[in-house]
């Protein structure tokens, strides 16, 4: 399956985040960025940056969370965590993704 249209938003001071990739009729699907956990508040909330973008997260779902951890957020939710090279590694791909679509 082809895609048909790439947008990317990932520069710093963009608050839309994710990499879309458009399939024909299928719709878009969102490609999850990783950001790194900056702050845990109570109760079970914090924040993590995203390329220099604050958000504010739940962490209901990985209570093992701590600051410098990377996590994958959706919705609003930590859902997973990653190691910080993978995280630097999916990174620089989503660039590279980014630079070759403009």
């Amino acid at each position: 399956m082809k895609y048909t249209r790439f947008e990317a938003s990932i520069p710093a001071g963009n608050f839309r985040f994710g990499v879309f990739v458009r399939y024909g009729k299928l719709g878009t699907m969102c490609l999850a960025i990783p950001g790194k956990i900056i702050r845990l508040e109570e109760p079970g909330t914090g924040l993590v940056d995203y390329l220099g973008n604050e958000v504010k997260t739940n962490f209901m779902l990985l209570p093992q969370a701590k600051v410098g951890d990377w996590v994958i957020v959706h919705a609003g939710f930590a859902i997973s965590a990653m190691d910080e090279k993978e995280a630097r590694k999916t990174l620089r791909l989503f660039q590279e993704l980014a630079k070759a679509a403009r």
